[in-house]
C-alpha cells in the first residue's frame, strides 16, 4: 500500500523513512575527518617535540645535524597536511569560524600545544555534532574498569 507525500514522492506505509543521503554522507565524512585531524595532530605534536628536544639539542650540543634533517622536512609534510585537515574539518565540515583555525596553526609550531589543541577541538565537535557522529567517544573505556 502507498501513501503520496508532499512532492509527489510515494512511500510505502510501515516502511522506515529513508534517510538523507547527503545526511549518511555527511555523517561519514565528518567522522572521517575528525580522525584524520586526530591522527595528524599526533603526528605532529610527536614531530614536532622530537625536532624541538631531541634534533635541536643534538645539533648545538653535539654537532649531529642527522636527527634534525630527517625530522625536519618529514614534520613539515606532516603539518602541512594537518593544515588542510583541519581546513577541512573546521571550515568545511564544522562550518565554524575562520578564527577557529588559529589554534591548529599554533599547535604546529609549539611543542606540546598539538596534544591540547586536538583535545578541545574534539571535545568541541563532540559536543556539538554528537547526534550525527553516532557516540564517537574521545577516551576508551577499560572493561570492568568501575569494578572493585
Amino acid at each position: 500500500m502507498a501513501n503520496e507525500k508532499p512532492g509527489g514522492d510515494r512511500v510505502l506505509s510501515g516502511s522506515p523513512a529513508p534517510q538523507s543521503q547527503l545526511g549518511l554522507f555527511f555523517e561519514g565524512s565528518l567522522r572521517g575527518a575528525l580522525m584524520r585531524y586526530r591522527v595528524l595532530a599526533y603526528v605532529v605534536g610527536v614531530g614536532l617535540s622530537l625536532l624541538v628536544f631531541v634534533g635541536v639539542p643534538l645539533q648545538y650540543l653535539a654537532g649531529s645535524k642527522v636527527v634534525v634533517e630527517i625530522v625536519g622536512p618529514i614534520h613539515g609534510i606532516f603539518y602541512i597536511l594537518y593544515l588542510l585537515s583541519a581546513v577541512d574539518l573546521i571550515l568545511f565540515r564544522c562550518r565554524w569560524n575562520v578564527l577557529a583555525l588559529l589554534p591548529p596553526v599554533l599547535a604546529g609550531l609549539v611543542p606540546g600545544v598539538a596534544f591540547v589543541v586536538e583535545h578541545l577541538t574534539t571535545k568541541k565537535v563532540l559536543d556539538e555534532f554528537s547526534g550525527r557522529l553516532g557516540g564517537m567517544e574521545t577516551t576508551a573505556e577499560v572493561p570492568g574498569g568501575d569494578q572493585p
